[in-house]
């Protein structure tokens, strides 16, 4: 299986919860299916992980994107893993999981989040 990993981020800019909740109404109107969200909160740190998959046509397999968002001493960041969406013997994914991570950067640079770096790993 392979995978991409994204890292952002940003100064904090409004509530973390704002940010998911935006985050999730956009992505289920137009791209993909929202699994869970879980929340952890601190008194120093934030983080919520977010789960959503993806049918794609071309190889018949579902991707996954994990969203770890978090928010500690002013800073949020945006960690995000695009799975899956393998197929057959081989388990081709033929750029499934790469395509709905890239989707899901693109919404966060979109709200201001500066990529840290990018990684994937077949």
């Amino acid at each position: 299986m392979s995978l991409t990993t994204i890292k952002m981020r940003r100064q904090a800019q409004g509530e973390l919860k704002d940010i998911a909740s935006a985050f999730r109404r956009k992505y289920n109107e137009t791209f993909a299916e929202f699994l869970t969200e879980t929340w952890l909160e601190g008194t120093d740190l934030t983080v919520c992980q977010m789960l959503y998959e993806r049918f794609y046509f071309r190889n018949s397999s579902y991707a996954t994107v994990i969203i770890l968002l978090s928010e500690q001493d002013g800073e949020q960041r945006v960690l995000i893993n695009g799975c899956g969406g393998g197929d057959g013997l081989f388990n081709i994914s033929l750029g499934a999981n790469n395509s709905f991570a890239y989707k899901t950067k693109d919404y966060f640079q979109a709200q201001g989040f500066e990529v840290l770096s990018e990684e994937r790993r077949r």
